[in-house]
């Protein structure tokens, strides 16, 4: 079966199953690792952050309704740091799954800034990184091995 460019299989209306010729010539598997690599260093990266209270100030971009939560502000922050490591953990042995909820918890990220006054722009950075973890789902239906 002769190996189709990324033009051709993109125009395909079926799965391409393994007509793609993967490995370090591939842009799009080379975007796979990119994307990858990235959404589970950074949830970890944040998380830890988050949940140790350092990089930055997380309770200054907490939306009222979750600082107002008997829970706490600081305590909200915490969970929402272990809940991205764990994100990122997820990405690691289950590329699909985990971009798709990479996408999810990003755009909780939106809502939450949207709900914040001043950090309007955060909420349009949340958004755009969601597109690449869900650019990361679609490049993990066709590249990503569950381990």
């Amino acid at each position: 079966m002769p190996v189709m460019s990324p033009v051709e299989v993109f125009r395909s209306p079926q799965k391409h199953e393994g007509r793609i010729a993967t490995g370090a010539g591939d842009p799009s598997y080379r975007a796979f690792e990119a994307l990858y690599l990235t959404f589970i260093a950074m949830p970890v990266i944040a998380g830890i952050g988050m949940a140790s209270g350092t990089l930055v100030n997380w309770q200054n971009y907490l939306a009222p309704a979750f600082g107002l939560s008997a829970a706490g502000g600081h305590t909200v922050i915490q969970m929402f740091g272990w809940i991205a490591m764990a994100i990122g953990a997820l990405v690691a042995v289950n590329p699909l799954l985990g971009a798709q909820t990479v996408t999810l918890y990003l755009w909780l990220g939106v809502a939450n800034f949207a709900l914040t006054s001043g950090h309007k722009g955060l909420a349009l950075c949340l958004l755009t990184m969601s597109m690449g973890s869900w650019a990361l789902s679609q490049l993990a239906g066709e590249f990503g091995k569950r381990f």
